[in-house]
């Protein structure tokens, strides 16, 4: 789920597509912003999630019809 809403900012905005085998990663390891790239100023949108919550939330909506995307965002 992708989805880029305009600004009138003059500020850059860049977009990174990343591919990796989650079959490499440990269940107990987490998806989150790079921290290099919060500050006060640009706290994360969205909050960490591990791999087995991915998949969990990704393949089944469930009764509250949220995307996995409405359900980590802060």
């Amino acid at each position: 789920e992708h989805r880029v809403l305009a600004k009138a900012s003059k500020e850059p905005r860049i977009s990174v597509l990343t591919s990796f085998n989650v079959g490499t990663i440990a269940d107990s390891d987490y998806f989150r912003p790079l921290p290099e790239l919060l500050s006060p100023n640009k706290p994360a949108l969205y909050r960490k999630f591990t791999v087995p919550e991915f998949h969990e939330n990704f393949y089944s909506k469930g009764l509250d019809s949220k995307s996995f995307i409405q359900k980590v965002r802060l």
